[in-house]
């Protein structure tokens, strides 16, 4: 069979409207449709598309003894005919692609033959708009497209409705994750590592590769997380996203991120600090306020979602904490150190849920808080680990962080992320606290 099917095959290589037509394209159906007698239609219809060379005629009549129906030998040519047609697209002229796929291309909804139409589409260094117009129509031909087709389809913007559906699948797998960037990982936010668990993380790299160096869908992504996040603003994952989408474009190549995205600057100096996280205190200082400097320049959505991001919220009560064991050690007042100042603010506005709708940046009143009353008592904690030296039980905790971190999210912040260092400092059956 394969033999005179081989041998076939090769005098039908030009019957391409023969094979375009084996399989379910539906245009014998509008053929009847148009003809009052049927009879002479089909015969009509079977002179026109049959294989007609005499070489086929042999094979045909051998295969039909042997009991195989003319609809599996047909399909079998076609199959070896697409296969060589397959192997010859790569070496052919733009010019002769482009013919090839004009004729091909009416029969992309044929399975069998979808195949031929998509492999000259991945290899057209530029799709024609009349093509994306047509791919746009269809969501489940668009899904078996190459990435790199998809993209041309998403950047003319035929079927806007296609690239926010693929996002926001991406967005939900992100959120879906069981760990996080940044929410709860395993990884500490030192640079080098969040640069490995970007790369690593395949729904990110994903993100990045749909948009590839394409500004107009890259903008577009932006917004689509920034409305998912006005819809569900208590989804620090997206947060985390919006942090780390900069980054991982920029490590992926993308060099247009560093002048499109308003928080690069920001998500840049938040991830130089992970890289800088055992430096001297004098390092924090310099990052928190270039990061505050940085988000009063920007819209409150791009500041809402950059500085609630459980990463940026890490570095700075890690930073806080870092200057109340300073004061402690140097015996100074902590609404006269600029760390815990400028981080104080930095953390206030991190914790506002409703930062995002605020016209201007708020008020200093949770800061004051914490500098006249949450830090004096919660140095008391700070000087008790430091004259322990990490042995023996700890002291009770002061009755006012207990009260404080009920009323404010800033201070249950620090309180937390304090208690989570102490803990991790102490043996398995150990009682660091006590409330």
């Amino acid at each position: 069979m394969e033999g005179h099917s081989g041998a076939s095959a090769g005098h039908c290589a030009s019957e391409e409207r023969a094979v375009g037509v084996v399989v379910g394209s539906g245009a014998l159906s509008e053929h009847l449709a148009k003809t009052a007698d049927a009879k002479a239609a089909i015969n009509s219809w079977v002179s026109q598309n049959s294989l007609e060379t005499t070489s086929c005629i042999a094979a045909h009549e051998l295969l039909d003894s042997m009991g195989f129906s003319r609809a599996e030998q047909h399909k079998g040519i076609m199959l070896q005919l697409k296969e060589r047609l397959m192997v010859r697209i790569d070496n052919l002229t733009q010019d002769k692609k482009l013919a090839l796929l004009e004729k091909c291309f009416p029969y992309i909804s044929i399975p069998e033959l979808r195949a031929v139409p998509i492999k000259i589409l991945s290899k057209l260094p530029r799709v024609p708009v009349a093509y994306i117009s047509e791919i746009s129509k269809d969501s489940n031909l668009m899904s078996e497209l190459p990435l790199a087709v998809r993209r041309q389809v998403w950047a003319q913007k035929g079927n806007p409705e296609l690239f926010r559906t693929y996002i926001l699948s991406l967005i939900r797998l992100y959120s879906l994750q069981p760990q996080v960037l940044g929410l709860v990982t395993g990884i500490k936010s030192t640079s080098s590592k969040m640069k490995k668990a970007r790369a690593a993380n395949k729904v990110l790299q994903d993100m990045v590769a749909a948009c590839a160096d394409i500004v107009s869908l890259y903008r577009e992504t932006l917004d689509i997380i920034g409305q998912a996040y006005l819809d569900r603003p208590n989804d620090l994952a997206l947060c985390s996203l919006r942090l780390q989408l900069p980054m991982a474009a920029l490590e992926a190549g993308t060099k247009h991120v560093s002048d499109t995205d308003p928080c690069y600057k920001l998500a840049k100096c938040l991830s130089d600090a992970a890289r800088d996280k055992d430096t001297k205190d004098a390092q924090d200082l310099k990052t928190l306020t270039e990061a505050q400097d940085l988000a009063r320049n920007l819209r409150p959505l791009q500041t809402a979602m950059v500085l609630r991001a459980p990463e940026t919220t890490e570095f700075v009560t890690n930073a806080l904490l870092a200057a109340c064991r300073r004061v402690a050690e140097n015996e100074s007042i902590p609404k006269q150190d600029s760390a815990l100042k400028v981080g104080s603010t930095l953390l206030s506005w991190s914790a506002m849920e409703t930062l995002h709708r605020q016209t201007r940046f708020p008020s200093s009143d949770p800061v004051a808080t914490l500098l006249d009353e949450f830090y004096p008592a919660l140095l008391v904690c700070v000087v008790d680990d430091l004259l322990r030296e990490g042995e023996g039980d700890c002291e009770e905790l002061e009755p006012a962080l207990h009260a404080l971190a009920c009323l404010h999210a800033e201070a249950r912040r620090l309180l937390l992320q304090y208690m989570q260092e102490s803990v991790s400092k102490q043996p398995i059956d150990g009682k660091p606290f006590c409330f």
